[in-house]
């Protein structure tokens, strides 16, 4: 998306002299900056979101019905209810009165309040798109109390070439026009909860172009009044659009859409606690006895590791206690006297022992031959 000021230094898109802004805050300058509505004012807020891009849309306000600020042109002779046209000679097949809005091969799409409610307008063409053009939309959730109160084109003759398909949801409508016309609608009421999408496909991708026009779309363009007069935001061709009520988050992101449907999705439900607690009374909540059996097996479970390693355990105490056994009687067959050990007190030779008979010394005993006085040792070392 991208913005372009419109100013009214000459006044003329005002000409009519019934337009103003509505008060519901201006847009800001910044894409998707939030405006806060006026606490007075009771009429619902709008935004326009395209892929992650939120902009907040002003409708622009008058006292005339939005047939009469459309103003379809036709003969007499074409003007119907169900086309919502006004006969005129000055500007027949066109929006007469969106003419100082229009710009050349561009689309344009804005919200208008009047005296009937907010309503979608739709303006494809211009005079000074010299060779026309082709669109098709697919809108869905368009509130099923509205209706197109106008349909350019749409009347009994050979040149109508639009394709009206809206008795359903979605709706689709196939538009082609020539050079200097104008093709689009008016879609009446919004409502105040309403959520839609238009899914646009413009020039080669629409369903029309080529057959009658090969003229091309350059711009669609998202028009939101200001208080000085009215601001245009630049559309992507080819994505669609979200538009609803609400406001646009900080960061420029869609903000809060159906409060109410995140407030029931994060409610409780309380029919289904009732029941469980009914059916927990009469004893027939199955989740619970079959987490109560899930417990008493996993009880079982627990006592019988238990007792396996219990059992393990004393396996490994007999075992130890017959190794300290074998251990033991080895020990006593090895044991021998303590390293201080010595003979009894009263150890002695038998009172008759004494030298053996033959006992004496021997018969070479005697000093040695070089033996000689003490004392010799003595001087020798004295020396």
């Amino acid at each position: 998306m991208s913005e372009d000021g419109d100013g009214d230094s000459d006044g003329s898109w005002r000409r009519r002299g019934v337009l103003t802004a509505l008060g519901t805050g201006a847009v800001a300058a910044a894409l998707g900056e939030p405006t806060a509505a006026a606490a007075s004012d009771p009429e619902p807020s709008y935004v326009v979101e395209q892929g992650s891009t939120c902009v907040q849309v002003r409708p622009l306000q008058g006292s005339e019905t939005a047939e009469q600020f459309y103003e379809y042109q036709l003969p007499s002779r074409y003007v119907s209810e169900e086309n919502g046209a006004v006969v005129g000679d000055e500007d027949r097949y066109n929006s007469a009165g969106t003419r100082d809005l229009q710009r050349a091969d561009t689309s344009i799409l804005l919200l208008y309040d009047g005296p009937e409610a907010v309503s979608l307008v739709v303006v494809h063409g211009g005079p000074d798109s010299p060779d026309g053009g082709s669109a098709t939309f697919t809108v869905d959730g368009l509130p099923t109390d509205g209706e197109w109160v106008v349909a350019d084109d749409l009347y009994d003759a050979d040149s109508n070439y639009d394709r009206w398909t809206v008795d359903g949801d979605p709706q689709r409508i196939d538009w082609t026009w020539a050079d200097g016309r104008t093709d689009g609608g008016v879609f009446r009421p919004l409502g105040d909860d309403l959520d839609a999408t238009i899914d646009p496909a413009f020039n080669e991708a629409a369903r029309l172009f080529g057959v009658y026009y090969e003229g091309r779309v350059t711009d669609w363009q998202l028009l939101s009044a200001t208080d000085d007069g009215v601001e245009r935001v630049s559309l992507a061709l080819d994505e669609p659009i979200r538009v609803r009520v609400g406001t646009c988050g900080s960061d420029g992101t869609g903000g809060d859409g159906d409060d109410e449907t995140d407030d029931d999705a994060d409610a409780p439900d309380d029919d289904s606690d009732e029941d469980e607690d009914r059916k927990r009374e009469e004893g027939g909540d199955d989740g619970d006895d079959d987490e109560g059996d899930a417990e008493e097996e996993d009880d079982d479970e627990d006592r019988e590791r238990d007792d396996e390693d219990g059992d393990g355990d004393d396996d490994e105490d007999e075992d130890s206690d017959d190794d300290e056994d074998e251990d033991s009687d080895d020990d006593e067959d090895d044991v021998g006297p303590p390293d201080d050990a010595g003979p009894p007190d009263d150890a002695g030779p038998p009172d008759d022992a004494g030298p053996p008979d033959g006992a004496g010394p021997p018969e070479d005993a005697g000093p040695p031959d070089d033996a000689g006085p003490p004392g010799d040792d003595d001087d020798e070392e004295d020396d």
